[in-house]
């Protein structure tokens, strides 16, 4: 194959490949957005629109490596510069490459440097090039503005942020990342290749449904997409969707659950700023459960199930947080609170949402399972 051919295939490969990173992005969301091909190559925002987290996707179909001289870097960080709006206000930028970083590559080791030392490594590649004559006249364009005296503030800044992830499996570690997202171990192997596929058509033409050029997707609208996709498939576990998910509280609703054990344990360890949002979990865990309740019978079994290993998960957290935490058991607790609410056990039960899994640990709390106080046995 020529040089030429195989650049326009491993262009087509690498647009691909975005896609299909978005999509394994899009299923560990629990909220806010991806946006591909707008404001870099892949965008992850917040439920306000923020910028969390910036990557530069670089593909490549066969066997490469990531050298001091590799324009996958030299071009994402000139890119990073050229959008100091974005760069400046997100919190961590990628440089994500199918392209292996060796062991003697000044690279190995870049993600535990400070801002300074990335600076002299990428300063000394330059320092050696800048007088070369055979220097490509890109990479020159690069440096220019990377090295300009006037951006060192930034620059500095951008190399804080910048992190480089290798995956030299391509396409078919992201598919594994993709099928062993939660929503996919309801499936039978069969049955999540159809799903997958589906998913990745979906995702794919949402520039054509949404009639833009930006492709630009939110966690409720992949729910919804999975949703599409169900009947198509035979589901060997129980699915809690997000029936709440569009519902506010008012101030006024939220007084009536003040009264409530969960709230009432919050504030024994003196975290009230978590209230609010507890609140809203048990809300909307409750009007979930319940649906499921009513529709499935055999769901009472496995939800009981379910809480009866979470609680002895917690429990043995309990224990190791407490172990910890002698010298200070207010703030202990509140660490034990926030590990609880991240504990996972294996189960047929698949949530669609993680407000819902929390509210379920705060039904334990106000059922007298247990309480958030490590000074409680």
């Amino acid at each position: 194959m020529s040089r030429k051919k195989q650049d326009a295939t491993d262009q087509i490969m690498g647009y691909f490949y975005q896609y299909m990173f978005a999509a394994a992005k899009c299923l560990v969301l629990d909220n806010g957005s991806i946006i591909v091909e707008s404001l870099g190559d892949v965008t992850i925002l917040d439920n306000e629109e923020n910028v969390i987290e910036q990557y530069e996707i670089k593909y490549h179909d066969c066997s490469n490596n990531l050298t001091p001289r590799s324009d996958d870097f030299w071009k994402t960080l000139y890119n990073w510069l050229l959008n100091l709006d974005v760069s400046l206000n997100c919190q961590s930028l990628i440089l994500y490459t199918t392209s292996e970083i060796k062991n003697t590559s000044i690279f190995h080791n870049w993600n535990a440097l400070d801002e300074l030392e990335k600076y002299r490594i990428i300063y000394k590649i330059y320092e050696e090039d800048k007088n070369k004559k055979q220097v490509n006249q890109d990479r020159k364009k690069y440096y220019d503005l990377i090295f300009f005296k006037d951006n060192y503030s930034e620059l500095k800044t951008i190399l804080k942020k910048f992190r480089i992830e290798s995956n030299e499996e391509g396409f078919k570690d992201i598919k594994k990342k993709v099928m062993n997202a939660q929503i996919f171990k309801l499936y039978l192997d069969n049955e999540k290749e159809i799903l997958f596929n589906g998913l990745y058509a979906n995702l794919i033409n949402i520039p054509v449904v949404k009639n833009k050029q930006d492709w630009k997707i939110s966690y409720n609208e992949i729910i919804e997409i999975l949703r599409s996709l169900r009947p198509n498939v035979k589901e060997v576990g129980f699915i809690i969707d997000d029936l709440a998910s569009n519902n506010k509280l008012t101030e006024e609703e939220k007084l009536q659950y003040l009264e409530k054990n969960f709230v009432k344990e919050i504030k024994r360890i003196e975290y009230d700023e978590q209230i609010d949002s507890a609140i809203m979990d048990y809300f909307k865990a409750n009007v979930n459960l319940n649906a499921q309740f009513k529709k499935n019978p055999a769901f009472t079994g496995e939800y009981n199930k379910y809480v009866d290993n979470l609680d002895l998960k917690i429990h043995n957290i309990k224990d190791m947080c407490r172990i910890e935490s002698i010298a200070d058991i207010i703030n202990g607790s509140k660490v034990f609170y926030h590990k609880g609410m991240d504990a996972k056990v294996e189960s047929s039960l698949i949530f669609y949402s993680e407000s819902i899994k929390r509210g379920v640990v705060h039904n334990m709390v106000d059922s007298n399972k247990f309480t958030w106080h490590l000074e409680d046995k």
